[in-house]
């Protein structure tokens, strides 16, 4: 199954490679390994059925293109406005329909059982529904209704959207894509995250599973009433989990009320993991924080404030409001009181000002179920369920004072740049200290830093990960190796494109601003895990170090080389990986791979053609 245009590009600002990843699910959805024609199958994998017949309905307001592909299937297609059926106006030819497709996000409960009672009565039986969510909590609160019990339609697999789809997330970035299935309750669901740094492997695995396991009522009421669903048990069923291979990268099964949302589960998964600094964090919510009124001494007890409402729905409106000062319009702010034996409350705001301090109060707006644009009112509940996690107080020390310390490199970096501006004199000695700053960074371990422009981890140099696949048969008869979409005829043929992905890498750090590749670490999203490089076969270090100098003289040539690349492998959590750290190249044009042009944008490779590609030369010749 095939979709002619960008997935919801224009509406949602999709990157790329977000877009790829959600199309590609889409497509792995859509159809089995049994069969080639696309079809769905659900319970038993022999059970499914053709999509003959597709009906996509779209906002008026927010029109773009999402048809399949008719030429190819001969599927027929139907496209038709929201508002033609809100009005009655739409006529249907054909009112079962094997597959809905309804690009547009569901903001709110009222809007979502208005817009999905339009989708599922045009669904056939067995029939399937594609719809976007705000949040997995508006999920919750259907079922809590008896909406999906009363349409007899149930969700199937609900997958988590990262916000490293989209361009800049905002008001009209979804975040939870959900398929819908006409048929039987009484099922375990398939929830995931959907991973943009290895999708084909993580769709397949997803995939797999979303097709659900029928329990029937009695054994539906017995899992509810079982389910551990405490952060304590929560944790300990994390690591049962890990021995059935379940994870948010492969698909986990649970049911609708009792799945805990993901950025809790995924909290546990990554803090349970003893690669992670976060082994020993403790897990709890801000409400086992406070103060016991009758064990919690005066002098233990700092206070922390939280707005009562906040306009919009960006997380940093909160994060910026979030004091440990007495606010002048105290009013405006709940007040809670933390017991400091159990935790430091300068810790506390660090945490809540992080990636994951930001990630659950970015769920937190998710979850409420209000118009964009529109005043969000907030409860003292809501913070309570914020979940922390704590590491033991002299870590909490030393955090904070690494913090605070930070904060004073900041403050000498824009004084060096308020100085350089004013009294170019002092060039010579800035960048003096420049380089020593620079120098004591890239001490830190590669995996305190997150993909960017200038920074990239590649699992391996040649060998994929986490093995080759098995040979099968191409549809033309031969013996290939298949990864993703690509096929090959041979390993060899998997080792060279590999090697050409890494040379590609360093070409577009070269020709931007320079960086580092770490090779040996596999990334999924913000999780780091360290492979190493022992598992690709060299028979020694020095073995490797020379394959990867030789195949970058063979591309770019020796002169390059030596001047802006060097290479070293070294120790990493009892394993070993290999830097390459590339200077920025300062050459008359840029250095080319395979006759094409590479940058960086952010984390992600660009080729540049035509006149982009001109227009890069032409400014590189200027500054020469």
């Amino acid at each position: 199954m095939n979709f002619k245009n960008p997935l919801l590009n224009d509406l949602f600002s999709m990157t790329a490679r977000g877009h790829e990843a959600i199309q590609f699910l889409v497509e792995q959805l859509c159809k089995t390994e049994t069969n080639e024609d696309a079809h769905f199958s659900y319970g038993d994998p022999e059970v499914s059925w053709k999509i003959l017949d597709i009906l996509r309905i779209f906002d008026s307001q927010q029109n773009f293109d999402l048809v399949p592909d008719v030429a190819e299937y001969e599927i027929s297609t139907e496209e038709v406005s929201l508002e033609l059926i809100k009005n009655g106006n739409f006529k249907r030819a054909n009112s079962s329909h094997d597959l809905i497709i309804c690009d547009f996000i569901n903001y709110t409960d009222e809007s979502a059982v208005e817009n999905l009672e339009n989708c599922f009565d045009s669904l056939a039986n067995n029939g399937v529904c594609l719809a976007f969510f705000k949040s997995y909590e508006q999920l919750k609160r259907l079922e809590a209704d008896g909406f999906w019990e009363a349409k007899s339609i149930y969700p199937s697999c609900v997958i988590n959207i990262p916000n490293d789809c989209f361009e800049h997330t905002g008001y009209f970035s979804p975040r939870i894509l959900t398929l819908f299935v006409k048929s039987d309750k009484f099922r375990l669901l398939c929830f995931g995250n959907l991973q943009i740094s290895d999708f084909y492997f993580n769709c397949k695995e997803l995939v797999s599973r979303h097709r659900g396991y029928y329990l029937g009522e009695p054994d539906f009421e017995k899992f509810q009433s079982i389910s551990k669903r405490n952060l304590a048990d929560l944790i300990q069923l994390q690591h049962e989990r890990n021995f059935t291979g379940e994870s948010l990268s492969t698909g986990i099964l649970d049911t609708l009320p009792n799945f805990p949302g993901f950025e809790i589960w995924e909290m546990i998964e990554t803090s349970s993991k003893p690669i992670q600094d976060y082994e020993s964090y403790e897990k709890f919510i801000l409400r086992d924080l406070i103060k016991s009124s009758t064990t919690t001494a005066e002098n233990d007890i700092e206070n922390i404030y939280f707005p009562k409402a906040i306009f919009g729905s960006n997380p940093n409106h909160i994060i910026d409001e979030i004091q440990i000062d007495l606010p002048q319009d105290d009013a405006k702010y709940f007040k809670f009181e933390i017991d400091s034996k159990k935790i430091q409350i300068k810790y506390l705001l660090a945490y809540l000002k992080s990636p994951w301090g930001k990630k659950f109060i970015d769920k937190l707006l998710n979850d409420k179920n209000t118009l964009i644009g529109s005043p969000v009112e907030l409860s003292q509940n809501d913070f309570f369920n914020l979940m922390i996690a704590r590491p033991n107080s002299s870590l909490q020390k030393e955090i904070v004072n690494n913090l605070e310390r930070m904060n004073d490199v900041v403050e000498v970096v824009n004084e060096m740049k308020s100085a350089l501006v004013l009294n170019p004199a002092s060039s010579s000695e800035t960048t003096e200290n420049i380089d020593k700053i620079l120098n004591s960074i890239k001490e830190v371990s590669p995996l305190l830093r997150d993909e960017s422009i200038s920074h990239e981890f590649k699992a391996s140099l040649r060998t994929p990960y986490p093995e080759y696949p098995e040979r099968e048969i191409s549809q033309n008869g031969n013996e290939v190796y298949r990864l993703g979409k690509l096929e090959f005829p041979s390993k060899k043929q998997i080792n060279i494109f590999l090697e050409n992905i890494v040379l590609k890498t360093i070409a577009s750090l070269l020709n931007t601003r320079g960086g580092q590749l770490v090779i040996g670490v596999h990334e999924f999203g913000n999780e780091k895990n360290v492979v190493g490089i022992d598992r690709e076969g060299f028979k020694s270090h020095d073995e490797y170090e020379r394959h990867i100098v030789q195949i970058m003289k063979n591309e770019f040539g020796a002169a390059i080389v030596s001047e802006y690349i060097t290479t070293k492998i070294v120790p990493l959590q009892n394993e070993y990986v290999c830097v390459v750290d590339c200077a920025q190249f300062d050459g008359e044009e840029a250095v080319w791979f395979k006759d094409g042009l590479f940058v960086r944008t952010g984390p992600r490779i660009d080729e540049l053609k035509g006149k982009e590609q001109a227009k890069f030369i032409l400014q590189r010749s200027r500054r020469n």
